[in-house]
């Protein structure tokens, strides 16, 4: 089984749970590395490695995960000090 190496921005977004226009913002940005493939100039094709799309989320997931916990853990302290009235 092969897996793909480029995706189009619409794949990626798929992947990323979000809109291709968000794919197409952070690679304007520069927070996401891709290469135009387009062959005119009126209209961006970009193409983006699957690796550079795996590398851009890990973070991003892995601080979400940690901020969940940390609301978790911090839910938790607070439910504790809290006396149950009813």
């Amino acid at each position: 089984m092969s897996t793909k190496q480029y995706l189009t921005a619409p794949e990626a977004a798929k992947i990323a749970s979000c809109t291709p226009q968000k794919i197409r913002l952070l690679i304007e940005a520069g927070k996401l590395p891709a290469v135009n493939t387009a062959v005119s100039d009126k209209r961006a094709r970009w193409s983006i490695r699957l690796i550079d799309l795996e590398a851009f989320l890990t973070p991003a997931s892995v601080a979400k995960a940690e901020a969940r916990n940390r609301a978790a853990s911090r839910r938790q302290r607070i439910d504790r000090d809290v006396p149950k009235v009813f």
